[in-house]
């Protein structure tokens, strides 16, 4: 039970950071998978799954048998002087998540509900900085247990809505039925989605402390793979029922919440919503935090001092925020491509390399 705990634990902490606004509101969902069709939809998800396995699972091994939880430090091992590349990207592409994720947030809250978003963003930024505070232990449990809420609530949706489509035969119908295809390719767009999404687990180090043997894991990048397709694969499968002007929505999942019309479910899906964009940034900043703190360790032999943890939370998330008002986030928006390729040549095939090398050698620690 406690090997289980710990393979959960981990894949939780993964999921949480990792749902964020592309599972919250389905758009992301639609962008990589679904806008291929419902079964080549299917396919990229596979390999997606697939993917996050094989770059997983070296990747905790590398952390494992260098006993390393900082991304910095990870980074220096596989790639040593050039380690300031990754963080250049993570840098940008946390910027575009902590401003997407905070801009989400304000406008579908208003949206739906009529509260100023500058309030939403506002409480968000200040919810993340207290819970920084109590630390590592705290964030994990958190994350974890979110991501049984969250659960609960994507199995009771994907239940309801194809009990809606059976009670409706033109309906249920349609779900065999492909959506119209995008311009591309399927396996080009689950890649770069791999690409852009792994690259934030030498940040999530952290809770992968547990992990003693090449089998843990093993095990533990098989859970991280399995517990983020999975609810990717419940979304991908009732929007691609939807009608086309649907899934063009910036919010495609609220827009199939609704049609199911049960009573309260909109108003849970706004607490599921905020509650997975503040895990987002929560997981993330525990990441900087950690990194950070490893910082003040190796110059003064001292661990960060608690009170500081928020305010480097608030500081970080406020300029993110700040950046997506003046429009830098729209500039590495339409980088994300490249960014999305350039983690691929300093974090993807390094760590390929060397940790599929400490997996085969067999003398390493098992």
């Amino acid at each position: 039970m406690k090997n289980i705990s710990k393979y959960f634990i981990l894949a939780a902490v993964v999921q949480s950071v990792l749902v964020g606004g592309g599972y919250g509101t389905g758009r992301e969902v639609v962008e990589y998978f679904t806008g291929y069709g419902l079964w080549y939809g299917l396919m990229g998800l596979t390999v997606a799954a697939i993917g996050y396995f094989l770059v997983a699972w070296p990747t905790l091994e590398i952390a494992r048998v260098n006993k390393v939880s900082d991304y910095v430090d990870y980074i220096k091992f596989i790639i040593g002087l050039w380690w300031f590349l990754f963080e250049i990207l993570f840098a940008l592409l946390l910027i575009l998540i902590l401003a997407v994720i905070g801009s989400a947030s304000g406008i579908i809250v208003e949206d739906t509900l009529g509260i100023d978003q500058r309030i939403t963003t506002f409480a968000m930024l200040t919810i993340v900085g207290i819970l920084t505070f109590w630390g590592r232990s705290a964030v994990v449990s958190l994350l974890s247990s979110w991501t049984i809420v969250l659960y609960a609530f994507f199995i009771f949706y994907f239940i309801a809505f194809f009990s809606l489509y059976n009670a409706d035969p033109q309906s249920a119908q349609q779900v065999t039925q492909e959506v119209t295809q995008k311009d591309g390719h399927w396996l080009v767009s689950a890649l770069t989605y791999i690409f852009y999404n792994i690259v934030v687990l030498p940040a999530l180090l952290y809770a992968a402390r547990d992990l003693n043997s090449k089998r843990e894991t093993m095990y533990g990048a098989l859970a991280i793979a399995v517990l983020c397709i999975v609810p990717a694969i419940l979304l991908h499968i009732t929007l691609a029922s939807l009608p086309a002007e649907a899934r063009l929505s910036p919010t495609p999942i609220l827009v199939a919440v609704e049609s199911l019309q049960i009573a309260g479910l909109i108003t849970l899906y706004m607490v599921i919503l905020f509650g997975t964009f503040i895990e987002t940034g929560l997981g993330l900043i525990q990441g900087l935090l950690e990194r950070i703190n490893n910082a003040v360790k190796e110059r003064s032999d001292k661990e960060l001092p608690r009170f500081t943890r928020p305010i480097f939370a608030v500081v970080f998330i406020g300029i993110s925020f700040l950046l997506a008002e003046i429009g830098v986030v729209n500039l590495i928006g339409k980088g994300y491509t490249y960014i999305s390729w350039g983690f691929f040549f300093v974090y993807i095939i390094p760590t390929a390399i060397i940790g599929y090398k400490i997996i085969l050698k067999k003398t390493a620690p098992n």
